[in-house]
């Protein structure tokens, strides 16, 4: 009789894990193939590790626990947890980027990916209050960066699936509306995970008024906000130039 676990299984290249673009799609993927073979205990560390104890007497009466068991023997812990483990790690497009390693045990890999990927709203305002704090602390050790700088560097720290909302906010000059803009698309980008409110001007010392929007319109893309020359889109003078994130 042929071994379920005797190998990992492969995910599409679309549901490997690249980076948050995709870890929704990786994210489901495990779950199902996990849940497929009843090893839940295995990713959520709810199944402990037992002692390995030696010298037991194995009769050929003895039968394999299964895979759901909440006490299973060592050597059964060891290739369930391996495989679950591995399930995880093969599916990894580059572990080292997301600090995850081959001998880490699958609950501290899963753990540390949702950690760092399952976000929300209220980890959006935390990142805009970090750069916020880095700037505060730059200008007091006589950096001058500006609204203007500021900008840059919020832009620039968006992940290559904002393209769009950073051609939008491209060549304003208030603070407030570009972090009022980002954060209206973040509350419809993740509109299913909001959990906390966000105050829009977390970066700002003072509220502005709103400028008026920007009436240039691209010939290219379509977009209002932008000119063909600042374009990033296909056809744009500025295509194959996106910021490396």
């Amino acid at each position: 009789m042929s071994n379920p676990l005797a190998t990992v299984p492969s995910f599409p290249e679309e549901r490997r894990l690249k980076d948050a673009d995709n870890w929704h799609a990786f994210k489901s993927h495990v779950i199902n193939t996990i849940r497929a073979k009843t090893l839940q205990g295995y990713l959520e560390g709810t199944i402990s590790q037992p002692p390995n104890v030696l010298n037991l007497v194995i009769t050929s009466t003895t039968t394999a626990t299964p895979y759901s068991s909440m006490a299973p023997s060592y050597d059964e812990w060891l290739q369930r947890e391996g495989w679950v483990a591995g399930v995880l790690y093969q599916n990894i497009i580059d572990p080292d980027a997301h600090s995850i390693s081959p001998d880490q045990p699958a609950v501290t890999m899963w753990t540390d990916l949702k950690t760092k990927f399952d976000v929300t709203k209220a980890d959006f305002k935390d990142h805009l209050h970090k750069l916020s704090k880095f700037r505060v602390a730059a200008n007091a050790m006589g950096c001058n960066v500006s609204d203007a700088k500021m900008i840059s560097i919020i832009l620039a720290s968006l992940p290559p699936s904002w393209i769009y909302i950073v051609q939008v906010q491209q060549g304003k000059t208030s603070l407030a509306e570009v972090t009022r803009g980002l954060t209206e698309f973040w509350v419809f980008k993740n509109r299913d995970k909001v959990i906390a409110n966000v105050d829009p001007s977390a970066l700002t010392a003072t509220t502005s008024s709103r400028p008026e929007r920007n009436p240039v319109v691209c010939d290219n893309c379509k977009h209002r906000g932008h000119g063909k020359e600042k374009c990033w889109a296909r056809g744009g003078r500025q295509e194959g130039k996106v910021l490396k994130l």
